[in-house]
């Protein structure tokens, strides 16, 4: 498997719901999973795919569903693949959308393909993201995109926390990307367009992170960096969400300069598979 599994596993990651799934129902559950800032983030895309009468989209580490549920509200024909059962489970109950709880591998899918498929923080989880990029575009149709969203390594907060930088304590977060990178990353049937992004609140969240954590490991007589567990991780982050409106209003400068200076905190890349014999 293009995941190197056994050495995945050995992380013990784990992307449980936990308090997402404390909503009690698919209207909390949607407005948690943010669906309609997917569903912003999904309509150019789909645009760009000209026009169709139904687009095939699939999400590769789907969770509970929100990016489908978008697609889905666009009037998409929408499937997943999510490795926690718990995930996949909440997405098929809950919502009763199409997702298959594993390991995306290409031949469980094949012969069906796909206008666009979404990698949205997965292959930063990807021990060879090259090889891995490979095999999700074979399933990938002629003309279609393959869209993958990560943290931006060469970003602002990342160069200026350093190994500080919070989206290296995840301890399974083993492929961190740079422009460059996603580009070289490029699969041979494929063109790429990279582009950055990221939420107001991003810079000084994560610099504040930074500099906490940097307090904290001289304070601990130069203990390394704590890495912690994705649903550690997920659970701060949930927290953080209900001072958004206040980190919002004070990471504006920060954030206007990430957006001059092309360093902001997340980069999308879009790679469009070349037409069928096309060189």
């Amino acid at each position: 498997m293009l995941l190197d599994a056994d050495a995945y596993g050995a992380l013990d990651a784990t992307y449980d719901p936990g308090p997402l799934e404390s909503a009690g129902n698919a209207d909390a559950l949607r407005l948690q999973l943010r669906v309609d800032e997917k569903a912003a983030f999904l309509a150019p895309l789909l645009a760009g795919l000209g026009p169709k009468a139904q687009a095939r989209v699939l999400d590769i580490g789907c969770g509970q569903g929100g990016m489908l549920l978008a697609a889905r509200d666009l009037g998409c024909r929408a499937k997943g693949v999510e490795p926690s059962r718990d995930h996949s489970r909440i997405a098929r109950d809950t919502f009763g959308l199409d997702v298959v709880t594993g390991y995306f591998e290409s031949a469980a899918l094949l012969p069906e393909r796909f206008d666009l498929v979404i990698l949205s923080h997965v292959i930063e989880h990807v021990y060879r993201p090259a090889a891995f990029l490979e095999d999700v575009m074979r399933v990938v149709d002629a003309g279609g995109l393959l869209v993958v969203v990560t943290p931006n390594a060469a970003g602002m907060a990342a160069r200026l926390c350093g190994r500080w930088w919070t989206m290296l304590k995840p301890h399974d977060h083993v492929s961190m990307m740079t422009p460059d990178g996603l580009r070289r990353t490029c699969p041979s049937a494929a063109a790429v367009a990279v582009r950055r992004s990221e939420y107001p609140w991003e810079p000084l969240v994560a610099l504040l992170q930074g500099l906490r954590d940097r307090w904290r490991e001289g304070s601990a007589d130069g203990a390394s960096p704590q890495t912690i567990s994705a649903a550690t991780f997920g659970a701060r982050m949930d927290r953080l969400r209900h001072a958004m409106w206040l980190l919002t209003a004070l990471s504006w400068p920060l954030h206007l300069f990430n957006r001059l200076a092309g360093t902001q905190a997340c980069l999308v890349a879009e790679y469009r598979k070349r037409g069928e014999g096309a060189a």
